[in-house]
């Protein structure tokens, strides 16, 4: 088992690879010990799927720590949604969070109504500066920040949530990728009421599953029922082929002290 150690991060954030990514997410290591990075820009929004105790979650940790580590408050903000109420509760206090870490689904509406909000507001912004995207707006000398949202457990906001939750969500993932703001979600439920196919998630993740149907559903393929162990993981790339990897372990309190040191708390 690969655990994420202050050291490894260390190598993540100076991995030459990653330099050349604008949004760099690490998601673990293949056999051979390669750190696998994904451009969540080029994705542009990210879902995690497989059976509950696969390894969505921790994955989802390693994600936060590399963005905080990586990216200051001014270049990234982040919407952390946990509505099992216990699984983000370390990062109260990450200068990075635009919301307080969201537990309840109608804060998470309300956030959602505000990103669309903001959509609005930064496609008027590069309309009016003449720029198609954010990279371009930025490199003009504009201060956009990137916005990253991440979700566990999406289907309690698809399957119980209020209506205009989907809507947003929606608009959302169809829209957002020229304003810099990025989706990043898990479920355990495979199915079209937990994973809408309204929804533009083309980044998929595949973790363990029992049952060939839940593969297909994640990755179009039944390879993830013969992954073995929590962590392991598919990842989809967008010519149809897989990367076979591990994502690296988080303590929680290595994470407590890579939160700490990283983000001056």
């Amino acid at each position: 088992m690969n655990v994420l150690t202050e050291e490894i991060l260390a190598e993540v954030i100076s991995d030459k690879t990653a330099s050349s990514m604008m949004l760099p997410l690490y998601v673990g290591r293949t056999c051979c010990n390669e750190k696998i990075f994904i451009d969540l820009t080029l994705q542009p929004h990210l879902l995690l799927g497989g059976d509950s105790g696969s390894g969505k979650t921790n994955c989802l940790n390693v994600i936060i720590c590399g963005l905080a580590s990586r990216f200051t408050p001014n270049q990234l903000q982040l919407v952390l949604i946990d509505t099992a109420l216990v699984e983000f509760y370390d990062y109260a206090k990450l200068p990075h969070l635009a919301f307080p870490v969201l537990n309840k689904i109608e804060d998470c509406a309300e956030a959602l109504r505000w990103l669309t909000t903001e959509l609005d507001k930064r496609l008027v912004e590069l309309m009016h500066a003449g720029h198609r995207n954010i990279q371009a707006y930025n490199a003009a000398g504009g201060t956009m920040p990137y916005i990253v949202v991440i979700i566990d457990r999406l289907n309690d906001l698809t399957c119980v949530g209020t209506s205009d939750i989907v809507s947003n969500l929606r608009r959302l993932t169809a829209l957002a990728r020229p304003v810099g703001i990025h989706f990043v979600a898990a479920t355990d439920r495979a199915e079209d009421s937990a994973v809408p196919p309204s929804l533009t998630l083309p980044g998929r993740i595949a973790f363990r599953t029992r049952h060939w149907a839940d593969s297909v559903f994640w990755i179009r393929d039944t390879q993830a029922c013969e992954l073995q162990n929590s962590g392991d993981m598919l990842i989809l790339r967008p010519n149809g082929t897989f990367i076979s990897a591990h994502c690296d372990y988080l303590f929680h309190d290595v994470e407590s002290r890579i939160i700490g040191t990283h983000c001056n708390l």
